[in-house]
């Protein structure tokens, strides 16, 4: 946008001295339609005003770099934006000369075959005066150098682009409200008008408050930065804007009546995103100080942000400097005294940090220490937390104690199940050391709960074990890995079999009847005659089978994974998968078209040689305990008009899954603490 605001901001500064016809600005920004459907590519875009034009006086101005006659605090460079982001800039201007109406065109290029001819700026044959135009300066940008330039305007909108105007103007705007110029923004596609908008005075917020401060500057006095008498005095306008107005609440610097985007200064109460009663607050500060300080390039500041970078300066001719963070606590306090309604949201930003401090066990140190804000975002201060612990040197580690006399308590089918865990889960990382507890709390503890959990199931050792007559091992181990009736695999534990499964979607313990996709149901329910019959066949309803736990990790592939008792032989029930994936393949709808389905047989009393005589598929992986069957057609049925799909299928015990989900979690361990624990 820089170059788009240095022209504008001429625009503005010339249309101040015109006296005589409503001051108006265009800006037209061109585009062709793109071969992808909805998107579109940025051309040129062009200015124009109906100022006093580059008269003389002006394009003498022009053509000499730093020429800053217009006084201190025009710099004279700022035209230099325009071929840092363009390969061709044209101007085409008319300005009275003696009462006469001239006309003027130049070309602004840093391009070799330009140069070659000529220096940055060349002047061209003079073209014949368009009377009743009157007095105008257009500028005409065209051929973006950069790429994520291209693809900035590209996408640009033009609420997007009213919206940054006004926002960077706004200081310029409030205070010109009444003058405002006529501005009107065309959009066009393919030489025709698609949107356009013209920002008048009402589009402009009304200031809520005006007020001012004053800080200290900064000085050597034998050899140390001390704060001097001399003061720098700052404005302020403060805005109450509607949520869709403002993206974000925010401190602006301003130099020239334009925002300073290079400095940033941050609420402390207030979070960027929030609001009260429905606005969000923007505070825009203006001084002279800013206004000298105002470097070559519109907008960007060489202001210290603290005493420790202002020491670390070298500059022995520069004696007197403010720091960013007395301004920032500066305005922080007059935002507070100004606006009590700010202030009142410290309560529930405390109440929030005391919730974090529960969930992930921070220290009181950690919080007092780590550099945090109340109006930081809960990432933003537990990345600042988990920095701070970091970076402190543990003496000693501390020896952790596992609850593992109270895991044998432990029933995943109880109700109380997930509490119970995250008491445990809780208790083991309170004894983890502090730089321990940052990097491992709420992951590495629950996960090795669980694993240890798992065990003890394989190895019979929960009380619900040996007091429940029946065998409810299956149903244990179930319930550990996905909470059966469940459809969040996101909040399982099926992270045990593999890692990506928490992030398909699916379900637990469901009949194939009942199963549905984003609200779909997955079988079909009107049926042919040849489709009823293949549904019950051999005197049962397909339907009615109830499979363990099904997922849908991407359109056209389904994993079917059936848990056994660890005390049965698997090797008897290979083929149930098999017919759930033919079930699936030929009777779900047309928008489910299965081509691959994925088969986990899980279960612990499984002898390799006893699985291959029931089917000789089967391979036995040599190095990682299981075996697989590399792909199995499904055929289609008849009457569905599908190709045939494969089903890839492993067969696996119980206690390799858990030895793989422990070597995982323990490879983890020691690559953050740096010994297995």
């Amino acid at each position: 946008m820089q170059p788009l605001f240095e022209a504008l901001t001429n625009a503005f500064e010339v249309l101040q001295q015109n006296v005589e016809a409503p001051a108006k600005i265009k800006l037209n920004l061109y585009y062709t339609s793109s071969l992808i459907e909805e998107e579109k590519t940025f051309e040129s875009m062009l200015l124009s005003d109906n100022g006093e034009g580059f008269t003389e006086e002006n394009y003498l101005r022009f053509q000499r770099y730093k020429d800053n006659r217009k006084g201190p605090k025009n710099k004279g460079s700022g035209r230099i934006q325009y071929i840092h982001f363009f390969n061709k800039v044209f101007i085409d201007s008319q300005y009275l000369l003696a009462g006469q109406l001239n006309r003027r065109q130049l070309e602004m290029s840093k391009s070799k075959p330009f140069l070659d001819a000529h220096a940055i700026l060349a002047e061209l044959p003079q073209k014949e005066v368009i009377s009743s135009k009157g007095t105008y300066s257009a500028i005409h940008f065209q051929e973006l150098l950069d790429e994520k330039e291209q693809a900035f305007y590209n996408k640009l909108t033009i609420e997007e682009l009213v919206k940054e105007i006004i926002l960077h103007y706004l200081d310029y705007f409030c205070t010109q409200k009444e003058q405002l110029p006529n501005i009107h923004i065309c959009f066009y596609l393919d030489d025709a008008v698609y949107q356009e908008k013209v920002i008048s005075s009402e589009d402009i917020p009304t200031e809520d408050q005006l007020f001012k401060f004053e800080i200290p500057f900064k000085g050597l006095k034998n050899g140390i930065w001390k704060n001097l008498d001399k003061l720098a005095a700052f404005n302020v306008k403060g805005f109450k804007v509607g949520k869709d107005i403002l993206s974000q609440n925010a401190i602006k610097l301003t130099s020239k009546s334009e925002l300073i985007d290079s400095l940033k200064l941050k609420f402390r109460h207030l979070k960027e995103s929030e609001t009260i009663q429905g606005q969000r607050y923007l505070f825009l500060l203006s001084s002279d100080y800013l206004d000298l300080r105002d470097s070559d390039t519109r907008g960007l500041l060489s202001i210290p942000e603290s005493l420790e970078e202002l020491e670390k300066r070298q500059d022995l001719f520069q004696q007197e400097e403010i720091i960013l963070s007395d301004l920032e606590d500066k305005i922080n306090q007059e935002i507070e005294a100004h606006y009590p309604e700010i202030e009142q949201l410290n309560k529930a930003h405390e109440q929030g940090l005391e919730e974090l401090k529960s969930m992930f066990l921070l220290s009181s140190e950690t919080i007092a220490n780590s550099g945090l804000r109340l109006q930081d975002s809960e990432e933003k201060i537990l990345e600042k937390s988990y920095v701070f612990d970091a970076r402190k040197v543990a003496k000693a580690d501390a020896l952790l104690k596992k609850q593992l006399d109270q895991l044998k308590k432990l029933d995943p089918s109880s109700s109380s199940y997930q509490e119970e865990l995250a008491t445990l889960s809780k208790t083991l990382v309170k004894q983890l050391p502090l730089q321990n507890r940052a990097a491992l709390s709420q992951y590495v503890a629950r996960r090795k709960l669980v694993l240890d959990l798992f065990a003890k199931i394989l190895e019979k050792e929960l009380e619900v074990q040996t007091t429940k007559e029946r065998n409810i091992d299956e149903k244990l181990l179930h319930n550990l890995l996905f909470q059966q009736s469940s459809k969040q695999p996101e909040i399982s534990d099926l992270w045990i079999l593999q890692e990506d499964f928490i992030y398909f979607s699916g379900l637990s313990e469901f009949t194939l009847g009942n199963i549905t996709i984003n609200g779909v149901k997955l079988l079909k329910e009107e049926l042919s005659e040849d489709e009823q019959r293949y549904r019950q066949s051999v005197q049962e309803d397909r339907y009615k089978k109830r499979t363990d736990i099904l997922l849908f990790p991407q359109e056209g592939k389904c994993i079917i994974i059936e848990l056994k008792n660890p005390n049965v032989n698997p090797a008897t029930q290979l083929n149930q998968i098999s017919r759930y994936a033919a079930l699936i393949h030929n009777l779900a709808k047309e928008e489910f078209n299965f081509t691959t389905f994925y088969g986990y047989l899980i279960g612990e009393q499984i002898d390799p040689w006893d699985v291959q005589d029931h089917d000789s598929a089967f391979l036995e992986d040599p190095h990682f305990d299981f075996l697989y069957r590399p792909a199995k057609p499904i055929s289609s049925r008849p009457f569905n008009p599908r190709p045939p799909a494969s089903l890839y299928t492993e067969v696996i015990k119980y206690s390799t899954v858990l030895k793989r989900a422990q070597l995982r979690n323990q490879i983890f361990i020691e690559k953050l603490l740096g010994h297995t624990p």
